[in-house]
């Protein structure tokens, strides 16, 4: 594939990733870029700044539909904790559109404090100016750390060995997020 279609086809499916997890979708689409930050360090960059877009769309419709029962679709998703719903209207009810920082922490996905802002009557544009500042860093770190820890290891271990090591990674994180840490913060 030569490198431009190779771009577009990676930037494409981060920038649906970014939006489908902003509107339904459970997995983060740092997944998706520590992959890329891995295979193909040189697009990463491009594929961060479509997942960011992406999720701005969808957070723009979210944001624009707040009578739409965006909770009844959430609630059929693995993860879904109706505590966590509670926990974003109080803190967006006190901090308003930089709330949206406090949700990584908190285990709360990105697009409950999207809708709850929005039943709140928060600026659209406060919360898309907060998208970057909330995701940007966490993702960029996740980035750099796939792409140095390849790197130094790559005397000993092949891509494919990296790529599992990634796989078993998330694999790891989601055991524990869904199987110890909501249950135990979200009762």
């Amino acid at each position: 594939m030569n490198p431009s279609r190779l771009t577009k086809a990676l930037v494409i499916v981060a920038f649906l990733w970014g939006f489908s997890e902003a509107t339904w979708f459970f997995v983060i689409p740092d997944v998706y870029l520590t992959f890329v930050a891995l295979l193909v360090w040189r697009r990463s960059g491009w594929c961060l700044l479509a997942v960011l877009s992406g999720t701005v769309c969808g957070a723009c419709l979210v944001h624009g539909f707040p009578a739409w029962d965006w909770p009844s679709l959430w609630s059929a998703l693995p993860g879904f904790r109706d505590g966590m719903m509670t926990t974003a209207e109080q803190q967006v009810r006190e901090w308003g559109a930089p709330a949206i920082n406090l949700g990584p922490a908190n285990g709360i996905p990105y697009r409950y404090y999207i809708w709850v802002s929005a039943n709140q009557d928060v600026s659209l544009i406060a919360l898309l100016w907060a998208t970057p500042l909330a995701r940007l860093p966490r993702m960029t770190a996740l980035m750099i750390f796939a792409f140095v820890a390849e790197r130094v290891t790559q005397k000993w271990f092949s891509k494919e060995m990296h790529c599992v090591a990634w796989v078993l990674v998330w694999i790891t994180v989601y055991i524990v997020y869904w199987g110890y840490f909501l249950p135990q913060t979200y009762p």
